[in-house]
């Protein structure tokens, strides 16, 4: 862990929504996998405005633990056991 630094994910417009995208360590597997989360329309309401759409960006990353040391161990353990 000493080399992967945290990330800010990026936003992303698919359409009329907005999706916060970032990498997660997933147990199991070797490589991480590219994660995709609505956060919210363009326009109309439950639009945010850019401020509000990267402290939403920076929660859900939060939330999916994409930053947190604990787990990037727990998916390093379970792929250590299974080679």
């Amino acid at each position: 862990m000493a080399r992967r630094s945290g990330q800010n994910g990026r936003i992303e417009r698919k359409g009329n929504i907005l999706y916060a995208r970032f990498w997660l360590d997933v147990p199991g597997q070797e490589s991480r996998v590219y994660k995709c989360v609505r956060i919210c329309p363009v326009s109309g309401p439950g639009a945010l405005n850019k401020s509000e759409q990267k402290r939403r960006l920076k929660e859900i990353v939060a939330e999916f633990g994409a930053n947190s040391e604990e787990v990037f161990r727990q998916a390093e353990a379970v792929n250590r056991n299974r080679f």
